[in-house]
C-alpha cells in the first residue's frame, strides 16, 4: 500500500481503458438486476452535485483518448494520496488497540508531509481515503431522462429535493415514504400493474420514487403522482402510521456487526446523539405532520424534481420535447 501511496504507475492507457470497460461493462451488465436504482441515481442527478458523478463514468467510458485522464489523474494523486488527506480508524480489541495505533501511526507518518493528530483515536475495520470537492456553480434543477434499452420493461424513478437528515421534517418523510410505499404504491404499481416492485424512499435530502421490471410507463408516473395527492389529503388511517413507524424504526435498530461498529459516525458523521434525535421525531411523528410534508415538499411545484425511465421506446417520451431521449446500445 506504501508503495501504491507513494509512487502510483498512471501512465498505462491501455490498462486504463481495460479497466473502464470493464467497469462500464459490469454497469451494464447489472441494469437487468438493479434498473431501477439506476434511475434514481439518474433522476438525482440533477438534483445533488454528488449524484452528478454518476454521469461522469459513461462519458468517460466514450471517450477515444484517455491520455488527458491519465494527467487529471495524477494531479488528482497528489492531493488524494498526500499524507494529511487521510483519515484512519480502526476496530479492534482492547487488547489489540496499542498494537495496532503503533503500526498505523509508523504508516502515516511514513507517508509525504504526514501529521498525525496526537489526540487522534482510531475506532474501525476501515481504512479510507476522502477527498471532497464541491461544485461552487452547481444549481439543481428538473430533468426527464429516457433511456431507450432493448428491454421489454421499464425501471422508473421520480426525484425531489428536499431536506437532509438533521432536518427536523426528515423523520415525516422518512415515515410518509414508507406509508405510500406500502399503503398506495404496492397497491397501484405491483398489484394492479403487474410491476415487480415499487415504492418510496428518502437519503441524502432527494425523496424518492421508483418502479422496477414495470410493464407500464405513463401508468406508473402517474401512480406516483397520486400517491401525492393521496398523501396531502391524508387518506391514511392512524393504523397505517404506527405500522409505518414501527417499520422505520425497525430499520434504524437492525444489529449491527462488530466491524461495522462507529462506521456510520466515521463515514457520515452522524453521532449516536444525531441518531436518537432521529428516533424521537419518529416517535413524535403526526397525521398532521404527514400531510403538512407531502404538501410542502411534495406536491410543491416550485421544488425542483426530475424523472427518469430506462425501458423501450414509447410514443409518449418520442412525442414530447419536454424529455430528453438517449438509444443506448447495451451489447
Amino acid at each position: 500500500m506504501k508503495v501504491v501511496i507513494i509512487r502510483p504507475n498512471l501512465s498505462d492507457t491501455n490498462l486504463l481503458r481495460t479497466l473502464v470497460n470493464l467497469l462500464a461493462s459490469d454497469l451494464a451488465m447489472s441494469i437487468s438486476q438493479s434498473g431501477h436504482l439506476y434511475a434514481t441515481m439518474m433522476a438525482c442527478s440533477s438534483l445533488s452535485p454528488a449524484s452528478h458523478l454518476v454521469l461522469f463514468m459513461k462519458s468517460l467510458a466514450e471517450m477515444e483518448d484517455l491520455t488527458s485522464v491519465v494527467e487529471k489523474l495524477g494531479t488528482i494523486a497528489v492531493e488524494v494520496l498526500e499524507g494529511t488527506q487521510f483519515r484512519c480508524s480502526v476496530n479492534s480489541t482492547a487488547e489489540g488497540r496499542e498494537a495496532v495505533e503503533t503500526a498505523l501511526e509508523g504508516f502515516c507518518d511514513s507517508l509525504p508531509s504526514s501529521r498525525l493528530e496526537e489526540s487522534s483515536h482510531v475506532k474501525v475495520l476501515y481504512f479510507l481515503v476522502c477527498l471532497c470537492s464541491g461544485i461552487p456553480d452547481y444549481k439543481a434543477e428538473g430533468v426527464k431522462t429516457h433511456f431507450q434499452v432493448p428491454f421489454p420493461v421499464n425501471y422508473i424513478s421520480r426525484c425531489l429535493l428536499t431536506v437532509p437528515y438533521t432536518h427536523q421534517d426528515f423523520a415525516k418523510l422518512r415515515i410518509l415514504a414508507n406509508l405510500m410505499s406500502a399503503k398506495f404504491l404496492h397497491r397501484e404499481i405491483r398489484e394492479k400493474g403487474g410491476a415487480y416492485g415499487s415504492g418510496a424512499k428518502i437519503s441524502g435530502g432527494i425523496f424518492s420514487f421508483y418502479s422496477y421490471r414495470d410493464p407500464h410507463f405513463q401508468e406508473t408516473l402517474s401512480a406516483f403522482e397520486n400517491s401525492i395527492q393521496w398523501a396531502a389529503e391524508g387518506k391514511f388511517t392512524d393504523q397505517d402510521i404506527e405500522e409505518a413507524k414501527i417499520t422505520c424504526l425497525a430499520q434504524i435498530g437492525r444489529p449491527v456487526s462488530p466491524g461495522n461498529q462507529g462506521m456510520v459516525y466515521f463515514t457520515q458523521g452522524l453521532t449516536d446523539e444525531m441518531r436518537q434525535t432521529q428516533k424521537d421525531r419518529l416517535f413524535s411523528v403526526t397525521r398532521e405532520d404527514l400531510i403538512h410534508v407531502a404538501r410542502t415538499y411534495l406536491a410543491n411545484q416550485s421544488i425542483a424534481n426530475s424523472i427518469a425511465v430506462l425501458g423501450p421506446e414509447n410514443k409518449m417520451t418520442a412525442n414530447d420535447s419536454s424529455w430528453i431521449v438517449r438509444r443506448e446500445n447495451l451489447s
